[in-house]
């Protein structure tokens, strides 16, 4: 079994912000940040699961979008 936590800060370009605030009328954050946890494990010896869960504060610097929710599930079959 495999655990794994990441954090990611991206920064938005100058440009990205302008255009952004000139379309929506909004000042726009300059960064988003996103927190991850994921959990890999075998079903049997070939076949794994491995569920994610990610939070992204400032989804696209827009703060008229609430904080993300992602949740993926990755299989894995080795044949």
């Amino acid at each position: 079994d495999v655990l794994g936590f990441g954090i990611t800060d991206a920064l938005f370009s100058p440009g990205y912000l302008r255009d952004q605030s000139q379309q929506n009328g909004a000042q726009f954050e300059t960064h988003e940040v996103t927190t991850e946890v994921t959990y890999r494990f075998n079903l049997w010896k070939d076949i794994a699961l491995q569920p994610d869960y990610q939070l992204v504060i400032n989804p696209s610097g827009n703060p008229s979008i609430a904080t993300a929710h992602v949740v993926g599930l990755q299989l894995e079959v080795l044949l």
